[in-house]
This record gives C-alpha cells, sequence and structure tokens, in this order.
C-alpha cells in the first residue's frame, strides 16, 4: 500500500477513537488488510503528528492533533524542509542541518518522519539538527540529498 494511502486509513482509524497502543492500532490495520511493520507504523505516527494522551478516565490513546500534519507528501515535505534550513554541512558521519531559532524540532520531525535510508536518526536542539548516518560515505550521499532538498 502507498504509504499516503495508509497515513490516511490511520488518521481516520485514530479519528474514530480509543486506540490504545501501536499494538491495537496495527491489528485493526491488519483487520483492515493493511500490512505494516511496527517500525513503519511509528514512523507513520510521527509523520501524521499523533499522540498518545490520558484520557478522563486514566487509560492512555493515540489522538489526532488539531492542526494538519507535519507534511503529508513528498513534495509537501521537501517544500517545509527549504523554507526552514538555511545551510547544510557534513563532518565525518554526521550531517549538521541550520535553521533560523526555534525550527530545529520542526526539521528533525519531517526528517525522521521521511523515512530516508541513509538517515538512522536526529537530534535537534533550537536552530541546529544533527543528523546521525551509519558511516562517512552514506553521510556524504545524506548531505547531497539535503543540499538538493533544499534548493
Amino acid at each position: 500500500m502507498v504509504r499516503q494511502n495508509r497515513l490516511q486509513k490511520i488518521a481516520k482509524i485514530l479519528a474514530g477513537g480509543n486506540v490504545a497502543d501501536q499494538a491495537d492500532l496495527q491489528a485493526r490495520l491488519k483487520r483492515a488488510r493493511v500490512a505494516v511493520s511496527q517500525a513503519s507504523l511509528s514512523r507513520d505516527l510521527q509523520a501524521l503528528g499523533a499522540q498518545r494522551v490520558r484520557m478522563a478516565d486514566g487509560a492512555y490513546h493515540y489522538v489526532m492533533p488539531e492542526a494538519p500534519p507535519l507534511a503529508t507528501s513528498p513534495g509537501d515535505m521537501r517544500r517545509r524542509f527549504a523554507e526552514s534550513v538555511t545551510d547544510v554541512r557534513r563532518c565525518q558521519f554526521m550531517v549538521l542541518v541550520f535553521t533560523p531559532p526555534g525550527e530545529a524540532p520542526r526539521v528533525g520531525k519531517l526528517l525522521d518522519g521521511a523515512n530516508i535510508p541513509q538517515l538512522v536518526g536526529t537530534v535537534a536542539g533550537d536552530d541546529t539538527v544533527q543528523c546521525i548516518a551509519e558511516d562517512t560515505r552514506k553521510a556524504k550521499s545524506l548531505e547531497s540529498l539535503l543540499m538538493e532538498m533544499r534548493s
């Protein structure tokens, strides 16, 4: 299933309420004939901005945010990335992404949800995102990709 369609299905299920955890959501998706790994499901929830919140009865459930998701398509993700990034620099197996003050967490979240194969993970400060690659070769490839996305 195309990720965009899966995201829409997940959003619809969450809008129905009472999704206790990722295993519950994964089971509901399976009943809807949507196969997804736990890792992909976790990235999908992050991309949608879904949050696990404590309800009045004390139980935790996933809910959709009031605001629109950070990015719902590769084009949207690239546009939002380009709008927020001022510079990209590589340092051995890391790539640093520079942003205006306060923008780094949003950019880090965009990158984490983008399923970029070269990217192991990110750490976001106020105006810098540290992107970790497995090795120098993958960091060079990641730097090239991020530079392309910035333009």
